[in-house]
This record gives structure tokens, C-alpha cells and sequence, in this order.
């Protein structure tokens, strides 16, 4: 008959005892850890002059001021006689509200115009700041073996629309990169103020992204939220123009059928002149309405213009965020010293399984 194993119990002083061991056994094998720093150190220093490189950060802030649309009711009943319609110009209002402002500062739309923003300001062909991404993360490089990616570049890219099927993969690809290393958040949950920062290797790319990405976004909005409103305004600006030229046409006409010694007797030969007058009196009237409702429509346009002021950009002096030479020594000791005493804890099991 089998007899039952009996599971060897453990007191506290046997576990005691245990570490006591693998103390003095460590203690005699204490170079092994030194040999661990002294690695963890000389990893820390390659990792700090070699391998580590510099990341700076540029950070810019905006504050957002909605103009109250309360006033449009007043102007709509105006504008509705002319067949113009401002009932939606505040529809955009909740464009920038809650978390919709981060989501719009982060989307391709925004980023992708900035990417293809000329690196020296200037307008028309030339490096876009694409081309800056690529070569200071050395992602041609990697692509030597690819002609196609190797030559690419965006110098005559004016907008998205104008990518080829390439270039846009590697704009799909830069914008996930890009998107890693921008960050957006409000100053609180009840103010209006957005802080945007992008880190980087390379100074002027942390110090332009910022500033392009809320200018982007704020064109993006104003777009958004005046574009019917600007759109009544050049209708008005349209019919005004066609109307003054009528007017001036009725007014030429009203004076050459003038006559100044017309014949008593003849009652109906000042019949035209009257006519004209009466026409020039009502194109003047019609002329009158539509510059007034003109005016309307462009204070309408003025109110109704969010306000998106920068408060501060980033300066010409930004913030290293390389990791200093004791902490990267520091870290290296850590490592390598558990490792060390990993590899010891086993060898002593080892050692004790044998005795």
C-alpha cells in the first residue's frame, strides 16, 4: 500500500534562515553587482551622449470668444423680404463646444494644412513642412531601397486636393506621427482657453506646428460660421451694384426727355419725362432698401465673427526635455543591479538544490 506524501511545512524562521543565506552568499558574490553598476553605468552614459536626442517643446494658447446671435432675430425679418436667409448663421455655435474643439484641432483637415505649409512662410512651390518631418526623422533613409519614396517630396503640393495616391500614403503615414507627438487640452473644464504643444527633435518644427494648427483651426471656424452670413452680403453687394447701374440709367434717361419750353397746349409731351422720373424715384427707393439691408447684413457679419485670440507662442528659446546624466546613470545602476541579483538568487538555488 502507498504511503501518502507528507508536504514539508515552512516556519518563519526557516524562511529566516533562507534569506540569511542568500544574504551571505550574495555578500560573496558581491562583484557580480559591482560588475552589474559599473555595466548599468556605462549603459547610462552611452544612452545619455549617443543614443538619447534632444526633445523640445513648443506650446501655444488660445482663448475662444463666442459673439451672442440674440440680435439675429431682430435682422432676419429684414433680410427674409430680400429672400435672404440668416436664420442658420448661428448654427455654428456649438462648433467649438465641449470636446469637439480637440477633435477639430487633431483632424486631418487641420493637420494636413499645416504639413503643407511652406517652411519659410511664403506662398507658392517650395519645402513644405512635410519635407522638414520627413528629413529630420530620417523616413527617406529608411526608404532608400524604394525609389518611389526615396525622391518623394511636397514642393509643388499647394493643397490635399492636389496629392497623388504616393504622396498621400506618406501623408497618412506623417499625420499618425504627427498626431503621437501633438497634444491639446483645455486649461480647465470651465474656461475657453486651449493649450496646444508639440514636441520634437527639431526646434523650428515644435515652435511652427503650434501656432499653424490653432491658425488653421480658427480660419477652419470662421469659415464655418460666417459663410452664410458672407454669402447674403455679397448677394446684397451683387443686387446693390445691378441697381445703381438701373438708377444711373433712369436718371440719364429722366434728363434727356426734359423739356424746358414745351408747349402748353400739347398736354401728353411731357407724358415720357414723367415716366421716367417716376422710374428713377422707384429704382432710388429699391436702391435705398437693399444698401440699407446691405448694411445690416455686414454689421450681422461683423457681430456674428468669433474672436480667436493667441495668447502666448512658442519662444525662440524652448524647453530640452533630453534626460539628464545622473538619472540616465541612475536608471542603468537600477537595472542592471537587479538583473545582477536575479541572476545570484537563481545561481543560489542552484547552489542549494545540489547540497
Amino acid at each position: 500500500m502507498q504511503q501518502p506524501t507528507v508536504e514539508k511545512e515552512y516556519t518563519i524562521a526557516d524562511l529566516t534562515r533562507q534569506i540569511g543565506n542568500y544574504l551571505r552568499y550574495v555578500r560573496k558574490k558581491f562583484w557580480v553587482l559591482i560588475l552589474a553598476g559599473i555595466i548599468g553605468i556605462s549603459l547610462g552614459l552611452v544612452y545619455y551622449f549617443l543614443i538619447q536626442k534632444p526633445k523640445f517643446t513648443g506650446a501655444a494658447s488660445f482663448v475662444l470668444q463666442e459673439k451672442s446671435s440674440s440680435s439675429l432675430g431682430s435682422f432676419a425679418g429684414l433680410a427674409s423680404q430680400l429672400g435672404l436667409d440668416i436664420s442658420g448663421a448661428g448654427s455654428g455655435n456649438s462648433l467649438f463646444a465641449g470636446e469637439n474643439i480637440l477633435e477639430i484641432l487633431t483632424s486631418q483637415h487641420i493637420i494636413y494644412k499645416a504639413l503643407l505649409t511652406n517652411v519659410n512662410g511664403d506662398t507658392g512651390n517650395g519645402p513644405k513642412l512635410i519635407d522638414r518631418f520627413l528629413e529630420v526623422n530620417k523616413m527617406k533613409e529608411r526608404w532608400a531601397d524604394k525609389k518611389a519614396l526615396a525622391g518623394i517630396n511636397y514642393f509643388n503640393v499647394s493643397s490635399a486636393d492636389s496629392l497623388t495616391p504616393l504622396q498621400d500614403s506618406v501623408m497618412q503615414i506623417v499625420y499618425k506621427g504627427v498626431t503621437k507627438s501633438l497634444s491639446v487640452e483645455k486649461s480647465g473644464k470651465k474656461t475657453t482657453i486651449v493649450l496646444v504643444g508639440f514636441t520634437s527633435t527639431d526646434t523650428m518644427f515644435a515652435r511652427r506646428m503650434p501656432q499653424l494648427v490653432i491658425s488653421e483651426a480658427a480660419i477652419f471656424y470662421i469659415n464655418v460660421k460666417t459663410t452664410l452670413i458672407r454669402k447674403n452680403v455679397e448677394k446684397l453687394e451683387r443686387r446693390a451694384d445691378s441697381l445703381l447701374l438701373v438708377l444711373n440709367g433712369r436718371s440719364y434717361n429722366a434728363a434727356d426727355l426734359r423739356i424746358l419750353d414745351a408747349n402748353p397746349a400739347m398736354r401728353t409731351i411731357r407724358v415720357p419725362e414723367e415716366i421716367a422720373v417716376r422710374d428713377r424715384a422707384v429704382a432710388g427707393t429699391l436702391y435705398g432698401e437693399v444698401v440699407k439691408n446691405l448694411e445690416i447684413a455686414r454689421m450681422t457679419l461683423v457681430q456674428e465673427t468669433p474672436l480667436i485670440q493667441i495668447l502666448d507662442v512658442p519662444g525662440k528659446s524652448l524647453t530640452n526635455f533630453k534626460r539628464g546624466k545622473l538619472v540616465c546613470m541612475a536608471a542603468g545602476i537600477f537595472v542592471f543591479g537587479m538583473l545582477g541579483a536575479m541572476f545570484l538568487f537563481f545561481r543560489w538555488l542552484k547552489v542549494r538544490a545540489r547540497q
